[in-house]
């Protein structure tokens, strides 16, 4: 008997985690579970669910944080560094400290990489290029991570020690990427998936709200200035010319979660002055963005079929209602409006590429890049007029 043990530290990862779980039922499973990423009360309920162990990293104040993670890490979480002959599952690059455990647990541990969001349905490069395209960052984060790379470099990815990546769909994989490195597709039935999603239903607590009746679009927020891809002055005039092709449309704004509700109310905020100045019809809940999306699709999949999905990026949301329910919506993304705010170091081809994999996979809806206000206007009218014939050439 196998013992897979997942390290999540996002709310999408949990969702990965438990589904991953059910299909690996007659092997032993555990989880990781960071309190930098997850409440107490949270990690709480999971303890209660059925897993073999819950392993949880402790939350300290700042400087004993830094110190217990990267210099005195093996004797702090000695129980995570001892692990011996697992799968250890991880999901993302972008945490120094799963960079750790990955390049420094025992080489006799199979390491697998699942998905974490779009990656690495666009490839590999990513992982290279990911600190260069936070320009706009807060300094202090910039000198946080240089820091910590000079105390210890195994914080950063270390693509060598992954044995094989986990993947849903590997027909939107680059194909580069299945030559090089062993890939596993993740196979679960709908019937299978419908208990995973009802177990995540009932932890997280989540009640089906009336807030989707009548919706004709969900914008999902992609948080550019909280991230420091561009100013929050770059980002508010990047919407209000995207909102104002949408009169008449009524949006639900889809917040982003955050565990910083100072930064769920700013977002709140930034909305609020948008649709005043738009004079668009902006649904939001600052109270249902605290739930992965996934779940809200699939507690609200009747309210949600004839709703079309808008993002400024290329977006996980997007497309997740077709990853694990076989569901299609329509799908406008405005990354090629939004590169023309960006600097070419923000330019990656490896987007465009994957949608263009993902497009072919859409049977009944489709999936628009306008590349100007004039375009996307032109596909929203399209739409209108017929939401499942419309298929607007845009360019990429």
């Amino acid at each position: 008997m196998e013992h897979f043990i997942y390290y999540p530290v996002t709310q999408y990862h949990i969702t990965l985690s438990f589904i991953l779980r059910y299909k690996n039922k007659n092997h032993l499973n555990s989880i990781i579970l960071d309190e930098d990423c997850f409440s107490e009360s949270f990690i709480d309920r999971v303890i209660k669910s059925k897993w073999e162990h819950v392993y949880v990293l402790k939350k300290y104040p700042r400087l004993q944080n830094f110190i217990y993670r990267n210099i005195l890490y093996k004797f702090k979480y000695e129980e995570i560094f001892k692990i011996s002959n697992a799968n250890l599952v991880f999901f993302t690059f972008g945490d120094n400290f799963i960079n750790l455990v990955v390049s420094s647990i025992d080489k006799n541990n199979h390491v697998l990489m699942g998905e974490d969001g779009i990656f690495p349905y666009y490839g590999l490069a990513i992982a290279a290029e990911y600190n260069n395209m936070l320009k706009n960052e807060p300094y202090i984060n910039k000198l946080k991570r240089f820091v910590k790379c000079i105390i210890n470099s195994k914080n950063q990815f270390n693509i060598q020690r992954v044995d094989k990546f986990l993947i849903f769909n590997p027909e939107w994989l680059p194909q580069e990427l299945t030559q090089q490195y062993k890939v596993e597709k993740v196979l679960l039935g709908q019937t299978a998936i419908q208990k995973v999603f009802e177990e995540l239903t009932c932890l997280y607590e989540y009640k089906k709200e009336t807030i989707f009746n009548n919706i004709d679009m969900i914008y999902f927020d992609s948080d550019f200035s909280v991230i420091g891809v561009m100013t929050e002055r770059e980002e508010y005039a990047l919407l209000c010319g995207i909102f104002k092709q949408l009169l008449g449309k009524k949006i639900y704004i889809r917040l982003r979660p955050h565990f910083d509700e100072s930064i769920s109310a700013n977002r709140m905020g930034l909305y609020h002055a948008l649709q005043k100045e738009t004079s668009c019809n902006f649904t939001m809940s600052s109270s249902e963005s605290i739930y992965p999306w996934e779940i809200v699709f699939y507690n609200n999949m009747d309210d949600l079929k004839d709703v079309s999905f808008m993002s400024p990026s290329f977006s996980t949301a997007l497309i997740s209602s077709k990853k694990f329910f076989g569901k299609e919506n329509n799908i406008i993304s405005l990354r090629n409006i939004l590169l023309k705010s960006l600097p070419i170091s923000h330019h990656n081809e490896s987007i465009a590429d994957l949608i263009e994999r993902v497009k072919k996979t859409y049977v009944f809806r489709s999936i628009s890049t306008p590349a100007s206000f004039d375009e996307l206007e032109e596909i929203v009218n399209c739409l209108e007029a017929n939401p499942t014939r419309c298929r607007a050439t845009t360019r990429d």
